[in-house]
């Protein structure tokens, strides 16, 4: 009988850690960088301020 974690189990904690690696990233641009709302009304900007947004999330955690 076999007392470890099952390879189930392993894959399930692997799949919620990086579930919560992405929720935190998601948490930080919106807590901080405010992207839930934009000012822009054009497709092409907004779309040109998440990737900066994106941008200024990778360099604060190149930085930490």
């Amino acid at each position: 009988m076999a007392t470890g974690p099952t390879s189930t189990a392993r894959n399930e904690k692997d799949r919620y850690a990086m579930h919560a690696g992405v929720e935190a990233l998601h948490s930080q641009a919106v807590r901080a960088f405010g992207l839930r709302h934009t000012r822009y009304r054009s497709l092409l900007k907004t779309r040109l301020h998440t990737q900066l947004t994106a941008a200024a999330c990778n360099l604060v955690h190149v930085a930490d």
